[in-house]
C-alpha cells in the first residue's frame, strides 16, 4: 500500500505490540468481558455481554474507527458497552 500511496497514514489494531489501538487488558467472569483499550494514547474501558479474547481485538478496532471518524473514544466506549 505504501509503495502505491507513500503519503498514506497506516493504522493498526490488535492485542499486543505497538498499534494504533491495542487491547491492554481483558478479563471475563464467564458472562461479561471487560476490556481496557489504548487508542492512540487515550485509554477507555468497554464491557461486552460476550466472552472470548477475540472480542478485545474487535472492540479495539471499533474504538479506533470511531476516533478516526472524530467520535470521542470515551463516547464510543460507552456506546459499545
Amino acid at each position: 500500500a505504501l509503495r502505491l500511496q507513500p503519503s498514506a497514514r497506516i493504522f493498526t489494531f490488535g492485542d499486543s505490540g505497538a498499534r494504533s489501538a491495542v487491547a491492554v487488558d481483558y478479563t471475563t467472569d464467564g458472562r461479561v468481558s471487560t476490556i481496557a483499550i489504548d487508542v492512540m494514547g487515550e485509554r477507555a474501558r468497554v464491557e461486552l455481554d460476550a466472552v472470548g479474547a477475540h472480542w478485545a481485538v474487535n472492540a479495539s478496532l471499533a474504538l479506533l474507527t470511531a476516533k478516526l471518524a472524530d467520535v470521542g473514544v470515551q463516547e464510543a466506549a460507552e456506546a459499545l458497552s
